[in-house]
């Protein structure tokens, strides 16, 4: 039996005589996906393709990822003005830190903390720099291993 509000009610076709058509419901549920699929790409290219003009716009800076969200977004509802409305602003927020996340993990995008050159860069242009702790450490670590041999 399914269950009140189930999602997957949405797809089901039934034959005149009431029962499920299983080809029918499979088939129109692929094609929502494949829907879903283009839009979410498409969507996806928007947000890339305004995440790179920001970094190209202040090339070599490192910017913090609430201000990137802000300027991405305001980007796209220059880009596309049915989605420059208020309404769809937490849509456009969890999209974009979607994305930003995404490249942060990939490598494309680094975060680095601190008090001073501290915020979100495109790695091509922010290379990551070591702190000086992680670099006191290293030495350490290569004057403990030679004098172990």
């Amino acid at each position: 039996m399914a269950k009140k509000n189930n999602p997957i009610e949405s797809f089901i076709v039934f034959d005149t005589d009431g029962r499920v058509n299983v080809d029918a419901s499979v088939e129109a549920a692929a094609e929502a996906v494949a829907e879903y699929s283009t839009e979410t790409e498409a969507t996806q290219t928007l947000v890339m393709g305004c995440l790179n003009q920001l970094f190209d716009d202040h090339m070599g800076q490192r910017i913090a990822q609430a201000s990137i969200v802000g300027a991405v977004i305001q980007s796209i509802g220059k880009a596309v003005p049915e989605l420059d409305d208020v309404l769809r602003y937490p849509a456009l927020t969890k999209m974009v830190n979607g994305v930003l996340q995404a490249q942060i993990r990939s490598g494309y995008l680094n975060v680095t903390k601190g008090p001073v050159g501290c915020g979100t860069g495109r790695t091509s242009d922010c290379p990551v720099k070591e702190s000086a702790s992680a670099i006191k450490a290293a030495a350490k670590a290569a004057k403990l291993a030679a004098s172990t041999k």
